[in-house]
């Protein structure tokens, strides 16, 4: 094997059709910031998140079934500010 996985670009997560809400939650709630699509991919729907390397792209979809297990985990530095955030 002459290759190495450094690390995850973004994830793809999907959602129902509720873009408003997707919105809501990651900029308020967990506080990243909204990426404008590229041009060519706008169309498409969705939106796209960042916070510092993370990546989260948001997919909507009209039949939406959520996943019964597959999930991201996001590490956080200073777990009782997080915590603390979220509570207010």
């Amino acid at each position: 094997m002459n290759f190495l996985f450094k690390s995850i670009h973004h994830y793809q997560l999907a959602s129902p059709n509720t873009e408003d809400q997707s919105r809501k939650f990651f900029t308020e709630i967990l506080m990243f910031r909204e990426v404008k699509k590229p041009l060519s991919l706008s169309s498409n729907g969705g939106l796209w998140f960042e916070s510092g390397l993370i990546k989260i792209h948001v997919g909507t979809e009209d039949h939406f079934i959520p996943a019964r297990k597959a999930h991201p985990v996001l590490e956080v530095e200073n777990l009782n500010e997080f915590k603390q955030h979220l509570m207010t």
